[in-house]
C-alpha cells in the first residue's frame, strides 16, 4: 500500500478493503463463510467454489457446499469447508 492510500486511510479513519477493494472474508468454524467485495462466481459445483475478487479468485474446496445468498456486495456459503486458496488471474498462485 502506498504512503498516501496508507495516509487516507489513517485521517479518515476507513477500512482497507472498502478504500482498496479488498475481498473481506469470514469463516465460523469449518461451516460458514462470508465474503465482501466479490465480483461474482466463476465456477460452482458440491465440493468447489471460484470467486472471482478484484485481481485474481478465492477457490474454496470442502463437501457440501451450498450458496446459502448472493447478493451484489457480498456472498454467503455453508458447508464443510476444509481449504481456502488465492490464484491471481492469469493461474499463478
Amino acid at each position: 500500500m502506498d504512503k498516501i492510500k496508507k495516509q487516507f486511510l489513517d485521517i479518515f479513519d476507513l477500512s482497507p478493503e472498502i478504500v482498496l477493494d479488498l475481498p473481506l472474508i469470514m469463516l465460523v468454524g469449518q461451516q460458514k463463510l462470508y465474503i465482501e467485495n466479490h465480483k461474482g462466481i466463476k465456477n460452482f459445483d458440491n465440493d468447489k467454489i471460484k470467486i472471482s475478487i478484484n485481481k485474481g479468485y478465492l477457490i474454496f474446496s470442502g463437501k457440501e457446499l451450498v450458496v446459502e445468498e448472493i447478493r451484489e456486495d457480498c456472498l454467503f456459503i455453508s458447508g464443510n469447508i476444509v481449504m481456502i486458496q488465492y490464484e491471481k488471474r492469469g493461474g499463478a498462485v
